[in-house]
């Protein structure tokens, strides 16, 4: 299995285990993992991501032990960066970095704003991968000193989908996103062949089988495994997919095929 995102570090509202980049990678691999793609926890809370990413690179430069083959992503936040040549030279070019995530609630920003699609569709057009994050857990556990002002609405992401690019297309993934959003947008995710995939407290196993209704209305080509560890238990969006009832190779396709085709050239 693939793992299309977890994360490393601390979590800035409750206490979560592991926050070590090895004990990460040595508990995704005790769950079968043998790739995954991770990113620095804290840095989707910074507002100059330039800083947030060094401090990233530092903490995954230290790692020693690394249980299997471990990707780092930075973030990144649209609102704070200029569209000039440094753009371009400081990220672009920068052939380390195989995608970007970033988090319009938690960076505060808007998804749907001019801006931020010229840099989503600048990053597209250099053959970048884009992964947004919608919310990592249910706002209400969240402390009340925080008021999110630009939480994800289904109106600004139908907005966000029909303005940007078709450049974009299957260079995009939606991580985390709660149920009821895709739901109001299956048709146009599947127009722009958006990813998706299964680490959403809000995408229920058993019962409700929600991985298998989105098979049938987004497609299980568009549909990815990510984990979220260590804000959830690895093996919770594992069961997600194993007792879905959808066949065999949708299962292969989920837990390992459609990250190699999200991340393109960069998988192998």
């Amino acid at each position: 299995m693939i793992d299309a995102l977890s994360f490393f570090g601390v979590y800035p509202f409750r206490r979560v285990w592991p926050i070590d980049i090895e004990e990460v990678t040595n508990l995704l691999k005790k769950h079968g993992f043998k790739k995954i793609y991770i990113v620095y926890m804290l840095s989707l809370f910074y507002r100059d991501f330039y800083e947030a990413n060094k401090e990233a690179e530092e903490h995954f430069n230290k790692a020693k032990n690394l249980a299997i083959n471990t990707i780092l992503l930075p973030s990144i936040n649209p609102d704070y960066m200029p569209l000039n040549k440094s753009f371009s030279k400081d990220l672009l070019e920068n052939k380390f970095f195989q995608g970007y995530v970033t988090a319009p609630a938690y960076h505060g920003y808007k998804i749907d704003s001019l801006k931020t699609i010229r840099v989503f569709e600048r990053l597209c057009e250099y053959d970048k991968r884009v992964i947004i994050i919608d919310l990592l857990e249910d706002i209400r556990e969240m402390h009340r000193a925080y008021k999110m002002r630009h939480v994800i609405t289904k109106e600004s992401l139908k907005n966000f989908i029909d303005k940007i690019d078709r450049i974009c297309e299957r260079k995009i993934l939606l991580t985390s996103f709660r149920y009821d959003l895709l739901k109001e947008v299956e048709n146009k995710i599947s127009e722009k062949e958006f990813f998706i995939d299964t680490s959403s407290d809000t995408l229920y196993g058993p019962q409700y089988d929600r991985v298998k209704e989105l098979t049938e209305s987004v497609g299980h080509d568009l549909i990815v495994l990510a984990t979220k560890t260590p804000l959830t238990y690895p093996s919770v969006s594992i069961y997600r997919v194993l007792y879905s009832d959808i066949s065999d190779s949708f299962k292969r396709d989920i837990l390992e095929r459609n990250i190699l085709r999200f991340y393109g050239s960069y998988a192998h």
